[in-house]
């Protein structure tokens, strides 16, 4: 028996090395698990980031339009302009436009705001940087 010991010693103890190895497998694969995930958090964070940045810029970049309350008559009145781009009124004094739509501008205010009207007889304020006055085109 004296050999048969020996092989069984033998075998106890390639099968605590391999224990050893599985368990010191599975330790290293959890570590490289949790590195692919906290990889991941923070690439998610930095993501999360530049989409709040874009949407800070993209805040900071649109005018927010505000039509005069107490408006002037100041300006030339009674031209007419050509809708460049469509705006939708914010307030209940501004007017909707529509591109290619055609309005009578009755005053202009140094604010860059007029107040026209449409063929329809649709009355507001509006930006003037979404018409081009004709009167502009002609000279």
């Amino acid at each position: 028996y004296g050999g048969g010991e020996e092989m069984s010693e033998a075998e106890k103890l390639a099968k605590e090395q391999a224990a050893r190895a599985r368990m010191l497998l599975e330790e290293r694969e959890e570590r490289l698990r949790r590195r692919k995930l906290e990889d991941q958090e923070r690439e998610m964070t930095l993501r999360e980031r530049e989409l709040d940045e874009r949407e800070q810029q993209a805040l900071h970049k649109q005018p927010v339009h505000r039509a005069p309350q107490a408006p002037s008559s100041l300006g030339k009145a009674g031209s007419m302009a050509g809708v460049l781009h469509d705006y939708a009124a914010q307030a209940e004094h501004e007017m909707s436009l529509k591109e290619g739509q055609m309005v009578h501008v009755t005053r202009k205010h140094p604010s860059g705001w007029w107040e026209g009207h449409l063929p329809d007889g649709t009355m507001g304020w509006f930006p003037s940087t979404f018409v081009r006055a004709l009167e502009e085109e002609l000279a």
